[in-house]
């Protein structure tokens, strides 16, 4: 294992050309993304020591990562770099896949690293439990991916009145429902809100502002809003007792004024994909739930995928436990009066954003997912849908004619990523990869070369999506 003399800095780095990739420490290689942190003195090569304090005794964490399922040698580079990333945030499992384009698994892979989990205090709050490829981990926003596509699906089938041009108040109710100003009176809705289409929900371009907190009328994300909706509810004289609805959640956004007109302006709104997913149940007057399993889940293969769940009791067969970079509880969205860890009902309602971020799934399901897309098992020119970003990208992770999306909440973050049928990269083209992790990583750091903030997630995924897997020679 590597100490602290087998250290890389920036400046070395640099020397070298500024390739990562062709950079190597005098002990063994340091992989990609511990080059951009260890740059900043955050991190070391993994197997560096890391003191945890596990009943009363101090232990050094050595860097013990298990593996078990499908590897190849090609992969070693890859996989050294996830677990690289592991052993700086402690997560304590994660499962990775990669599938050809001739929809062949040639990699499959569960980690479990025995120095993971929560950490408060310099204390590990539990021992992580083993995985398999077989675990399943909340996917979170790749979600939308399965809501978009079953639209996509249903718009395409002359059995159902569906189009992207109609308009959301076709097909569902957006009354607004609360009182925001705390006059007692259900707000007036904005002139505007009978324009925005099915397609503006799809591409984040509803009009509402749930991102920016320094323009006008931010409201935040809905979906974890759960305190303010109940609040807001009994202010214009509406009684709403925990867990909320889809139906109040909808009825609180329609009572924001818009921020931009319909169509124009992007600003990621999760509770689009709500609506999206409501107007699907409506036209088919089934449950999004079974359309989605039978317009995608079956097709592309995904036996897996599952709706996730909120309550830690309520974990599914091999369901991974989830993790927090910052453990805390909080009070519950599920149960009045009860305190949980955040990953479990203290930030939102997982039954609530299923369609925006709460399926649960395999990296192997994810993987077979990115392929019948392509395939075009699923719907009829994913290409067109790329090209219009139509919920699907098509310069995914900065890589042209890639797609795909991440995923992240309290206790998870993930990745799909699908590259370009025009790769540099001929073994790449139109493969699919996944990884999956069971704990938050902290959200920004300053990026090594730009002192930008940054996730470390999104190095992550910049790291192996543009430097470990184009430079792939063999598969």
């Amino acid at each position: 294992m590597p100490n602290s003399a087998d250290r890389c800095t920036l400046q070395r780095l640099l020397s070298s050309g500024g390739n990562m990739h062709d950079f190597e420490t005098p002990g063994r290689r340091c992989h990609l993304f511990a080059h951009l942190l260890i740059s900043l003195g955050l991190a070391a090569c993994a197997g560096s020591d890391k003191a945890l304090v596990v009943d009363g005794e101090t232990t050094p964490c050595v860097g013990d990562i298990r593996g078990v399922g499908e590897a190849s040698p090609a992969f070693a580079e890859f996989e050294a770099t996830i677990q690289d990333y592991m052993v700086e945030y402690t997560i304590p499992n994660g499962n990775v896949a990669f599938m050809t384009a001739d929809d062949e698994l040639v990699l499959n892979r569960s980690y479990t690293y025995s120095c993971g989990g929560e950490i408060a205090d310099g204390h590990r709050t539990e021992a992580p439990e083993s995985t398999t490829p077989a675990s399943r981990f909340r996917i979170g926003s790749i979600s939308k991916l399965l809501t978009a596509t079953a639209v996509h699906a249903l718009a395409e089938d002359a059995a159902f009145d569906l189009a992207l041009t109609d308009r959301l108040v076709d097909h569902i109710d957006l009354t607004p429902s609360v009182d925001l100003d705390g006059d007692a009176v259900v707000q007036t809705p904005d002139e505007q809100i009978v324009d925005i289409t099915v397609l503006n929900a799809l591409q984040h371009r509803t009009g509402w502002n749930c991102r920016d907190e320094t323009k006008p009328h931010h409201m935040g994300d809905p979906s974890a809003a759960d305190f303010r909706i109940v609040d807001t509810h009994a202010s214009a004289g509406v009684d709403v007792s925990l867990p909320i609805g889809l139906e109040h959640i909808i009825g609180y956004t329609a009572s924001h004024p818009l921020a931009h007109r319909p169509g124009t302006t992007k600003n990621y709104c999760s509770v689009g994909y709500i609506m999206a997913a409501e107007i699907v149940a409506a036209v088919t007057d089934l449950p999004y739930v079974d359309v989605v399993t039978d317009r995608v889940l079956h097709p592309a293969g995904m036996t897996a995928t599952q709706p996730g769940r909120t309550r830690v009791s309520d974990r599914l067969p091999d369901e991974v436990r989830y993790a927090d970079h910052s453990p805390s509880v909080g009070d519950s969205v599920m149960d009045e009066g009860e305190r949980v860890a955040r990953p479990y009902g203290a930030s939102f309602n997982i039954e609530n954003r299923l369609a925006s971020g709460g399926w649960v799934a395999t990296a192997s399901d994810l993987t077979a997912f990115g392929r019948a897309f392509l395939r075009g098992d699923l719907v009829s020119d994913p290409a067109e849908i790329m090209a219009a970003n139509r919920g699907w990208p098509d310069h995914f992770a900065k890589r042209e004619g890639s797609t795909g999306h991440t995923g992240s909440m309290q206790g998870s973050h993930a990745i799909l990523m699908c590259f370009g049928a025009d790769d540099e990269n001929p073994l790449l083209r139109e493969a699919c990869w996944s990884f999956l992790f069971n704990k938050s990583p902290p959200r920004d750091i300053p990026h090594p070369l730009t002192g930008e903030e940054v996730e470390p997630r999104d190095l992550l995924s910049a790291a192996l999506a543009n430097e470990v897997l184009p430079a792939l020679t063999e598969l």
